[in-house]
């Protein structure tokens, strides 16, 4: 029986605590007070757009002819209701808004003004009729129905009596092409790599679970011998059709070494042998997966010859910067 370390001991990570998102005090809807809303079909981080705070009309002060607030239409499922929410400057809460006639309707597509019939067929807020809440609430999740958008925000200002509306629509650019930068450093194979990603989210994997991808590749390149990897995501969005390409810049670092192998115990050869068999040399890279697989094979094949007490029980120490892994 013999004893050498664990391949399948993991580095400790340590992750900074996430920082808690300050919401605005003053709002006019207590649903300002929930978590951040999530959407079932893209999932993105809910935005809120302030208006600027105008005065109070007086009698030094004149009603403006008309002012302009932005509402966030958080979209929480395409079944569930959606909330309303607005800034409160004041003189420019929601009320000032609601049963209004609706003077115009614009469809704003990143800074392009679009007349898309799939997309002017699905608004409820139709120019000439009175604003109500409902229409907003059944507009967003039809715009969300099309598998287009990530994000939709409705812009309202208030126009001599009459809404101006302004429906800004941000699209999903769905991932086309996978690529990496960096150093390559011996060992690591970049097909591999992609193929961990398209294994896990498919060809087309989603921007959105870029932090669950770059831990995936880390503990890729770790089983490699590179502990300590830095690995940064960036999208890069192109337009006419919609798409992006992640980019995965890799900086390896140093790669871990076997350092020292000692063999307890009473293995039923040499533990030069045994070692030899196990390819298992001081100076090595740190395979720790391989190493694992490596001694579940041999221990297998003892089983299969009647030596069914045969164990080997691997043990790892990592010194000098986790940079040399001692076995025993």
């Amino acid at each position: 029986m013999s004893r050498t370390q664990s391949a399948t001991t993991k580095p400790r990570r340590h992750e900074g605590t996430k920082k808690k998102t300050q919401r605005h005090d003053e709002l006019v809807d207590p649903l300002a007070q929930r978590r951040p809303d999530l959407c079932a079909r893209v999932p993105s981080e809910a935005h809120l757009l302030n208006g600027a705070p105008m005065p109070r009309a007086g009698p030094d002060n004149p009603a403006p002819s008309h002012r302009r607030t932005r509402f966030f239409v958080p979209f929480v499922s395409l079944v569930s209701c959606v909330s309303f929410v607005a800034p409160a400057p004041a003189g420019a809460d929601v009320s000032a808004f609601l049963d209004k006639p609706i003077l115009s309707v614009r469809l704003v597509v990143e800074g392009r003004e679009t007349t898309d019939t799939a997309l002017t067929q699905v608004i409820e807020t139709q120019p000439g009729r009175p604003l109500t809440m409902a229409q907003v609430r059944e507009t967003v999740p039809h715009l969300f129905s099309l598998g287009r958008f990530e994000d939709v925000r409705v812009d309202a200002t208030l126009e001599n009596g009459r809404v101006a509306l302004r429906y800004e629509l941000s699209p999903v650019h769905p991932v086309t092409t996978i690529r990496f930068a960096g150093a390559a450093g011996p060992g690591i194979d970049r097909g591999a790599l992609r193929q961990v990603i398209v294994d896990r989210y498919g060809v087309s994997p989603p921007a959105g679970r870029a932090a669950d991808m770059k831990r995936l590749l880390e503990d890729a390149l770790a089983e490699r011998g590179y502990l300590h990897p830095a690995v940064t995501i960036n999208a890069e969005t192109e337009h006419s059709p919609e798409r992006a390409t992640l980019v995965f810049t890799i900086q390896p670092g140093d790669r871990t070494r076997v350092g020292t192998v000692e063999v307890v115990g009473r293995p039923p050869v040499t533990p030069a042998e045994l070692l030899r068999r196990l390819h298992i040399a001081s100076g090595a890279p740190y395979l720790r997966e391989d190493i694992r697989h490596r001694i579940d094979r041999y221990v297998d094949e003892r089983h299969n010859r009647g030596y069914y007490e045969t164990r080997v029980v691997p043990a790892v120490a990592l010194a000098d910067g986790d940079r040399i892994a001692n076995l025993t």
